[in-house]
């Protein structure tokens, strides 16, 4: 369970917007969560209405912009601006993401969703940046079973040297261990 949280519903009238802030310390650092509806009642009860949620923690930033139902479903416009990949995933909890040279620590992401209550995600018009590589991004995630994803993934331009580059040279045949890619 979580512990040291903070909570703060304003909701001055039942037709009205709530605003919602949470503050959660999954791994010690302040994880804090704001929520915007348009109108809670229309949305328990199923109903689609505008919804604006961000989450801000060390290192970085993310925002949905759009709308959703208790469906589940949503639509609407993802960004995440992070300027340090490994600070932000360690204060979720989910320890320091480390990225290879030249892929970070900077991260930045932005695209169109959608959730369809057949527990199915798309992706459209999606940037990804990381470090100095980018990438536009096309997918679809099929949660109703096993999730199964499809993908397209397009770069103007990728520099792999980073990757290939960690010591020890090609193609001799000696008898260490082979580093980088093959070269077969």
């Amino acid at each position: 369970g979580f512990r040291d949280v903070d909570l703060t519903i304003d909701w001055p009238a039942a037709s009205g917007p709530v605003d919602i802030a949470l503050t959660l310390r999954p791994a010690g650092e302040p994880i804090v969560l704001t929520s915007r509806v348009d109108a809670l009642e229309p949305l328990l009860a199923g109903e689609t209405v505008p919804l604006d949620f961000t989450a801000k923690g060390p290192g970085g930033t993310m925002r949905f912009s759009g709308r959703a139902s208790s469906a589940p479903t949503a639509e609407g416009r993802v960004e995440a601006d992070v300027a340090n990949l490994s600070s932000f995933t360690k204060a979720l909890g989910l320890g320091p993401v480390g990225l290879p040279a030249g892929f970070g620590p900077k991260a930045a992401f932005s695209g169109k969703v959608a959730l369809t209550e057949a527990e199915k995600l798309s992706l459209r018009d999606g940037t990804l940046r990381l470090g100095d590589a980018q990438a536009q991004v096309r997918a679809d995630v099929d949660f109703s079973g096993k999730p199964y994803v499809t993908a397209d993934i397009a770069t103007d331009r990728l520099d792999l040297g980073p990757l290939l580059h960690g010591g020890g040279g090609g193609g001799s045949g000696g008898g260490g261990a082979a580093t980088g890619w093959s070269t077969d």
